[in-house]
């Protein structure tokens, strides 16, 4: 039941901070798997207090490190509006989804293929970016076997492909 409980209440929150939470990811990928995650998320909804953005935070950094992360939380502005930044990292056999930021399935091929989510819905929807670097050899395809360096905006529906040697 506690599960259940917590997922309404982070379902509420993530609903509640979407529709003014923007978001930059930059993820690193190594030759090895090792994935680099730091995210700057900024809350620019002024009738959000510090405690509400410290519930959504606490609750998206519980969910990382339940899914394989080893994450870091850190206020970058405690005054409005609210920035915090997170930083981690995974070995990517290791990890599993992340409800509201990513998907991830080892493909037959040995690669991964990623759906990268957006917290909210329609208008609603977090405002998110992502910059991508890689070791050589290790490659972002997008759904053309295209090389991806970056992807503006989000969009919470494409898939792309992960290459690792």
């Amino acid at each position: 039941m506690r599960c259940y409980a917590k997922v309404f209440v982070i379902t509420c929150l993530a609903g509640l901070i979407s529709a003014c939470w923007q978001q930059q990811d930059r993820i690193a990928v190594t030759a090895d798997g090792m994935l680099h995650v730091s995210s700057e998320a900024t809350v620019n909804d002024t009738s959000m207090s510090r405690e509400d953005v410290e519930k959504v935070a606490e609750a998206v950094l519980e969910d990382f490190i339940e899914a394989g992360w080893q994450m870091e939380k850190r206020w970058l502005s405690e005054e409005k509006p609210y920035r915090l930044a997170f930083t981690g990292k995974a070995r990517v056999e290791a990890i599993q989804d992340v409800d509201n930021f990513y998907r991830i399935q080892a493909t037959e091929n040995g690669n991964y293929s990623v759906q990268f989510l957006l917290a909210g819905e329609g208008d609603n929807r977090v405002q998110r970016s992502i910059v991508l670097q890689t070791d050589d050899g290790v490659q972002w395809l997008d759904k053309n076997n295209e090389p991806v360096q970056g992807i503006r905006p989000v969009d919470g529906e494409s898939r792309y492909t992960l290459q690792i040697p």
